[in-house]
């Protein structure tokens, strides 16, 4: 497999676009990621090391297929985050290259037992392994699909929507998945405890035509206001809404313009023509 298929290969099951791999690699634009998956160019060695660090795996895999590919035991990829909104063009991208390029990585990897778990929902699981490392892929019903038909002999299990959203969103089955496939046990990086909660201000300052009903009008905000607290899953949050009455334009004339002569000819020119 080519150095530029396989980064192209990681990059896509990684989730991530060429300019954000290029950024990641302190490059302003994708010229070059574009480059080298195309085979036009490959990567010198110090940016094969900086690759390997932005896709997570070990540089050398990149040059060697025949060195190891990645640091654990086990490796999982989200293409579609669901924490993430992705675009109708960055999903056609996925359907069409990752099923293409998915194959040719799994023999490069020497992955050749491969199992599929698909939820009613057609979203599921793809669980790719051999003694030493285990590569699961989390897919969404908009790509499970595509990437089960692209693969040889998949064994296919079906699980319940319930065991599939488990997974997706909190990633309790792991162990069970790979228990399933003959994997074993596999020990697992704790999480990092959730941070803190921290407490918004939200500051809203408004001025109004003076014959506006202020108090109806601070109302309103409110409402909108808690509809965005709701929205977001904030549950701590200050709300500070402060409105005043517009001032006319006379009165900030009267205000900066101090010489009575031009403050007169001022006046008149603000007042509407009758």
């Amino acid at each position: 497999m080519e150095i530029g298929k396989k980064i192209r290969a990681i990059r896509l099951l990684l989730g991530i676009g060429q300019l954000e791999l290029a950024k990641s690699l302190g490059m302003k634009a994708a010229t070059h990621v574009n480059r080298w998956e195309q085979g036009i160019s490959i990567p010198r060695t110090n940016m094969l090391q900086r690759l390997g660090d932005s896709l997570e795996i070990y540089w050398a895999w990149l040059q060697d297929s025949n060195t190891d590919f990645v640091r654990e035991a086990y490796v999982h990829f989200r293409p579609l985050s669901p924490y993430v909104n992705f675009t109708p063009r960055w999903l056609a991208l996925l359907q069409r290259d990752i099923p293409e390029l998915l194959p040719e990585l799994l023999l490069e990897l020497n992955l050749r037992s491969i199992w599929g778990f698909e939820a009613p929902c057609r979203g599921g699981f793809v669980v790719a392994t051999k003694p030493g490392l285990t590569l699961l892929i989390t897919c969404l019903p908009e790509l499970y699909d595509s990437i089960v038909m692209a693969l040889p002999s998949v064994n296919q299990v079906p699980v319940s929507d319930v065991y599939y959203a488990k997974q997706l969103f909190l990633d309790e089955m792991t162990q069970d998945l790979f228990d399933r496939c003959g994997v074993g046990h596999i020990e697992f990086e704790k999480k990092a405890a959730a941070p803190p909660a921290t407490n918004v201000n939200i500051v809203v300052k408004a001025s109004a035509a003076a014959d506006i009903n202020h108090q109806d009008l601070r109302n309103a905000i409110q409402r909108h206001v808690d509809t965005i607290i709701s929205a977001v899953g904030l549950f701590e949050a200050d709300v500070a809404i402060n409105v005043t009455a517009s001032r006319r334009s006379k009165e900030i004339i009267l205000d900066l313009v101090s010489d009575p002569a031009l403050k007169k000819l001022a006046l008149q020119l603000s007042d509407p023509v009758q």
